[in-house]
């Protein structure tokens, strides 16, 4: 029997449907992961502004910025660098410092409001600093640098000792 004619067979069978209706059920099967995706993402935009609304009102002032470091759920780096632009959007003067293990890995990101900037607060510096103590790199500009480190357990030691260095 041709190779193909085995994996049509054994689809069909698979999915409960004849050989003939492969293309229809495929389809359709496309359709619904595609439903389920949008829903997903939509899901996760919601878990994401809640985490944001309940993680920035425990920013700590420093001066007239308002400074957070915190580990956050985030599944992939894309997520968590929008999960830390809305924890900055809901503070005032944002010095935000988000770090999450993503992928057996910590990923964290650095964003800096025009007022940190001006008091001497650059993301990047900050991202450089904090992924040599996670045994990574990073980088980027003054308002906003992402990195990562081999050292995931270190991440939540390494941003409070970060805030708590502020003063």
């Amino acid at each position: 029997m041709d190779t193909r004619l085995q994996v049509a067979n054994r689809l069909a069978s698979d999915l409960s449907v004849s050989v003939g209706d492969l293309p229809g059920r495929w389809q359709e099967m496309q359709q619904k992961l595609q439903a389920t995706e949008r829903e997903l993402k939509i899901l996760k935009s919601k878990i994401a502004a809640e985490q944001a609304q309940d993680v920035s009102q425990s920013a700590k002032t420093v001066g007239k910025l308002q400074v957070l470091a915190t580990v956050v759920e985030a599944g992939s780096p894309d997520e968590l660098r929008q999960l830390a632009a809305s924890i900055a959007s809901k503070l005032t003067h944002p010095l935000v410092l988000a770090g999450a293990e993503i992928n057996g890995k910590a990923s964290v990101v650095a964003l800096a409001g025009p007022e940190a900037i001006a008091a001497g607060f650059k993301a990047g510096e900050i991202i450089r600093q904090i992924t040599i103590a996670l045994e990574g790199k990073g980088g980027g500009k003054p308002d906003f640098a992402m990195g990562g480190g081999t050292r995931p357990d270190l991440l939540p030691s390494t941003l409070t000792q970060w805030l708590n260095n502020l003063g």
